[in-house]
Protein backbone atom coordinates (compact mmCIF):
# COMPACT_ATOMS: atom_id res chain seq x y z
CA UNK A 1 0.00 0.00 0.00
CA UNK A 2 2.81 2.38 0.87
CA UNK A 3 4.48 1.91 -2.54
CA UNK A 4 1.20 2.66 -4.31
CA UNK A 5 0.84 5.91 -2.29
CA UNK A 6 4.42 6.97 -3.14
CA UNK A 7 3.84 6.22 -6.83
CA UNK A 8 0.61 8.26 -6.82
CA UNK A 9 2.35 11.24 -5.21
CA UNK A 10 5.19 10.96 -7.75
CA UNK A 11 2.68 10.91 -10.63
CA UNK A 12 0.87 13.99 -9.28
CA UNK A 13 4.17 15.89 -8.87
CA UNK A 14 5.25 14.93 -12.39
CA UNK A 15 1.97 16.12 -13.91
CA UNK A 16 2.17 19.44 -12.02
CA UNK A 17 5.76 19.94 -13.15
CA UNK A 18 4.87 19.30 -16.79
CA UNK A 19 1.88 21.64 -16.66
CA UNK A 20 3.93 24.46 -15.15
CA UNK A 21 6.67 24.19 -17.80
CA UNK A 22 4.51 25.65 -20.55
CA UNK A 23 3.11 28.47 -18.42
CA UNK A 24 6.31 30.04 -17.07
CA UNK A 25 7.44 32.27 -19.90
CA UNK A 26 5.51 33.04 -23.04
CA UNK A 27 8.04 33.59 -25.81
CA UNK A 28 6.54 36.48 -27.73
CA UNK A 29 9.81 37.77 -29.18
CA UNK A 30 9.21 36.12 -32.56
CA UNK A 31 5.88 37.96 -32.84
CA UNK A 32 7.68 41.33 -32.65
CA UNK A 33 10.68 40.52 -34.88
CA UNK A 34 10.48 41.93 -38.41
CA UNK A 35 9.92 45.13 -40.36
CA UNK A 36 6.77 47.10 -39.57
CA UNK A 37 5.56 49.81 -41.96
CA UNK A 38 3.12 52.48 -40.93
CA UNK A 39 2.74 56.05 -39.76
CA UNK A 40 4.04 57.95 -36.76
CA UNK A 41 2.24 60.90 -35.24
CA UNK A 42 3.94 63.09 -32.64
CA UNK A 43 1.88 65.28 -30.31
CA UNK A 44 -0.82 65.96 -32.85
CA UNK A 45 1.45 66.84 -35.76
CA UNK A 46 0.73 65.31 -39.15
CA UNK A 47 1.38 61.61 -39.63
CA UNK A 48 4.62 60.63 -41.37
CA UNK A 49 5.36 57.24 -42.98
CA UNK A 50 8.24 55.26 -41.39
CA UNK A 51 9.49 51.71 -40.95
CA UNK A 52 10.24 50.21 -37.54
CA UNK A 53 12.60 47.21 -37.62
CA UNK A 54 12.78 44.88 -34.63
CA UNK A 55 15.41 42.18 -34.17
CA UNK A 56 16.24 39.87 -31.30
CA UNK A 57 19.51 40.56 -29.51
CA UNK A 58 19.43 37.84 -26.87
CA UNK A 59 16.62 36.13 -24.99
CA UNK A 60 14.03 38.74 -23.99
CA UNK A 61 16.15 41.67 -25.22
CA UNK A 62 15.21 43.18 -28.59
CA UNK A 63 16.69 45.94 -30.75
CA UNK A 64 14.25 48.49 -32.15
CA UNK A 65 15.26 50.73 -35.06
CA UNK A 66 12.69 53.47 -35.51
CA UNK A 67 13.42 55.80 -38.41
CA UNK A 68 17.19 55.48 -37.85
CA UNK A 69 17.05 55.74 -34.04
CA UNK A 70 18.15 52.60 -32.18
CA UNK A 71 16.55 51.53 -28.91
CA UNK A 72 16.76 48.47 -26.71
CA UNK A 73 13.61 46.86 -25.39
CA UNK A 74 13.01 44.09 -22.86
CA UNK A 75 10.04 41.74 -22.88
CA UNK A 76 7.97 41.48 -19.71
CA UNK A 77 5.69 38.58 -20.60
CA UNK A 78 4.39 39.76 -23.97
CA UNK A 79 4.83 43.49 -23.24
CA UNK A 80 7.90 45.11 -24.80
CA UNK A 81 9.26 48.08 -22.82
CA UNK A 82 12.03 50.39 -23.96
CA UNK A 83 15.03 50.85 -21.74
CA UNK A 84 15.01 54.66 -21.31
CA UNK A 85 17.61 56.30 -23.54
CA UNK A 86 19.27 59.62 -22.74
CA UNK A 87 20.80 61.75 -25.47
CA UNK A 88 22.88 64.87 -24.84
CA UNK A 89 21.67 67.74 -27.03
CA UNK A 90 24.59 70.13 -26.34
CA UNK A 91 23.08 73.48 -25.33
CA UNK A 92 19.54 72.08 -25.26
CA UNK A 93 20.21 69.64 -22.40
CA UNK A 94 19.26 65.98 -22.24
CA UNK A 95 16.55 64.24 -24.24
CA UNK A 96 15.10 61.15 -22.54
CA UNK A 97 13.17 58.67 -24.67
CA UNK A 98 11.04 55.98 -23.08
CA UNK A 99 8.10 53.94 -24.30
CA UNK A 100 6.39 50.65 -24.88
CA UNK A 101 5.42 48.45 -27.78
CA UNK A 102 2.48 46.10 -27.95
CA UNK A 103 0.75 43.92 -30.48
CA UNK A 104 -2.94 44.44 -31.09
CA UNK A 105 -4.05 41.79 -33.53
CA UNK A 106 -1.88 42.26 -36.63
CA UNK A 107 -0.92 45.81 -35.64
CA UNK A 108 2.20 47.00 -33.83
CA UNK A 109 1.56 49.99 -31.56
CA UNK A 110 4.72 51.84 -30.48
CA UNK A 111 4.26 54.64 -27.93
CA UNK A 112 7.26 56.92 -27.29
CA UNK A 113 7.61 59.73 -24.80
CA UNK A 114 10.38 62.22 -25.51
CA UNK A 115 11.18 64.46 -22.53
CA UNK A 116 13.52 67.44 -22.49
CA UNK A 117 13.61 70.61 -20.43
CA UNK A 118 10.30 69.88 -18.72
CA UNK A 119 8.52 69.37 -22.06
CA UNK A 120 7.05 66.04 -23.16
CA UNK A 121 6.26 64.96 -26.69
CA UNK A 122 4.27 61.77 -27.25
CA UNK A 123 4.74 59.87 -30.50
CA UNK A 124 2.53 56.98 -31.61
CA UNK A 125 3.43 54.55 -34.39
CA UNK A 126 0.87 52.17 -35.85
CA UNK A 127 2.25 49.65 -38.32
CA UNK A 128 1.84 46.27 -39.98
CA UNK A 129 4.33 43.68 -41.27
Amino acid sequence: MKMKHIFSMFAVCLVLALISCGKGGDDCSADFVGDWTGEINCSGSGAAPITVSISQLMGDTLNINSNGENFTGVLDGCDLNLIPTELELSIFGTLTISGSIELKGDDLVFMQTRSSGGQDEVCTFLGQK
